[in-house]
């Protein structure tokens, strides 16, 4: 009986022994970073080019818009005002119209005749939006629209050897615009 009085006596002292040991604690900060991003892109156009047909207006391009600032500009710059063929004679233009329809207003470009150079409002658009948005940080959509059935013959700022033509009236040959799409923090 000695024995198990001893053995229940050590077992007494352990268990006493584990409650008496200190306390531990841990903290654990967790944090994350979001890095500040603008961007456009072309959602449906994977070579940068597209082809617009010369009847009435025409969708040419959808565009993804993000931003996640507290506010953002998009610039939109068609850098020639009118598609435009060289023959080694002749600069031969076509006007056209464009307009972006875009799902955050503030960067809608109401139907708009373009010209060479870049004065706001004709060959160059710019729109912001003064606030954060999520759906702009998530990605927003825009389209643009162009019509090249526009007739218009004020060559005020051309080139003297360029002619101007609505697209069902214009020489043979290969015409071309290049838009610029600039999404920026401001």
């Amino acid at each position: 009986m000695r024995k198990v009085i001893i053995s229940s006596a050590v077992l007494a002292a352990a268990v006493a022994g584990l409650a008496a040991a200190p306390a531990s604690a841990e903290t654990l900060n967790v944090q994350t970073s979001i890095a500040p991003y603008c961007s456009v892109r072309l959602a449906n156009v994977s070579s940068g080019a597209t082809s617009v047909a010369n009847t009435g207006e025409v969708e040419v391009a959808n565009l993804q818009l993000a931003c996640n600032n507290d506010g953002a500009r998009l610039v939109v710059n068609p850098r020639s005002g009118d598609f435009v063929h060289t023959d080694g004679v002749f600069e031969h233009r076509i006007n056209y119209s464009m307009r972006l329809d875009a799902d955050i207003n503030n960067f809608d470009i109401a139907n708009s005749d373009t010209f060479p150079g870049d004065a706001e409002g004709q060959g160059l658009f710019t729109r912001d939006l003064a606030a954060y948005s999520q759906p702009l940080a998530s990605g927003s959509n825009a389209k643009l629209w162009l019509n090249a059935n526009v007739n218009n013959q004020d060559t005020t700022g051309l080139p003297a050897s360029s002619r101007l033509y609505p697209a069902n009236a214009a020489p043979s040959g290969t015409y071309t615009e290049v838009f610029e799409f600039t999404m920026s923090a401001i």
